[in-house]
């Protein structure tokens, strides 16, 4: 596996998506342009492994990410476009849509999706141009900040559930940033009692709202520990 990742970041475009050749929502065979098969770093084996898509761009981007697939095979990640700007895309049924081309945002990112097509990142805004703000959008690309993003300095959205729990961070008056969630229309820190100075972020969530993610929850010059909050959010470090 790492001999085929050192090869993919050679290839000419922006990004590639590597998905199990048996798997029966994997997405297309391999893109123009990636000629991997003259590599001697990829073994015959990986090659019949996996099948490798390339992505497009958005419309004059030069670069793209992805993030995140659901169970349906749609996938959500960022890149930039004409300008510059940073926008958010979800890529499903061999199309590429710009979810970041939306009046009033600047940057965008798209780091979640869940089954039925909500998706979750963080954008900018020209009030709050250096600040991100948690944001969700519907499956037909409507964005709408999370609620009580206007309360925090900035807010991250990772990923979304089942059920619509969705699972960040944002950061407080200090700067400190804190693990959190999204549920009941209501943002909830998962450590409020956290000690000043320190960090973390809820990076997963499963449809049991069982979330991990990471922090450094004992001093601010510890390194960061993996953790479990589960659905009451309590945490096991």
């Amino acid at each position: 596996m790492r001999s085929l990742c050192r090869a993919l970041l050679r290839a000419p475009l922006a990004f590639v998506v590597a998905a199990c050749a048996s798997d029966p929502v994997a997405v297309p065979t391999v893109a123009a342009n990636l000629d991997v098969t003259s590599s001697d770093d990829v073994s015959a084996t990986a090659l019949a492994q996996f099948e490798i898509t390339v992505l497009p761009l958005l419309p004059g981007g030069t670069w793209s990410e992805a993030t995140a697939i659901n169970d349906g095979g749609s996938i959500v990640g960022y890149g930039n476009v004409t300008g510059g700007a940073v926008h958010a895309f979800v890529y499903r049924n061999g199309a590429i849509q710009d979810l970041g081309n939306v009046k009033g945002y600047l940057n965008s990112r798209a780091y979640g999706i869940n089954v039925n097509g909500q998706v979750v990142g963080a954008a900018t805004t020209p009030t709050r141009p250096r600040a991100t703000t948690a944001v969700i959008w519907s499956p037909s690309g409507q964005i709408s900040p999370l609620p009580g993003t206007d309360t925090v300095r900035a807010s991250t959205a990772r990923a979304i559930n089942r059920s619509g729990m969705v699972v960040g961070s944002f950061r407080n008056a200090n700067g400190d940033m804190h693990p959190a969630r999204w549920t009941g229309g209501a943002l909830e820190d998962y450590l409020p009692l956290m000690k000043p100075g320190l960090s973390g972020e809820a990076r997963a969530v499963n449809d049991a709202g069982v979330a991990v993610g990471f922090g450094d929850f004992y001093s601010p010059f510890s390194l960061y520990q993996g953790a479990r909050w589960d659905a009451q959010k309590t945490a096991t470090f």
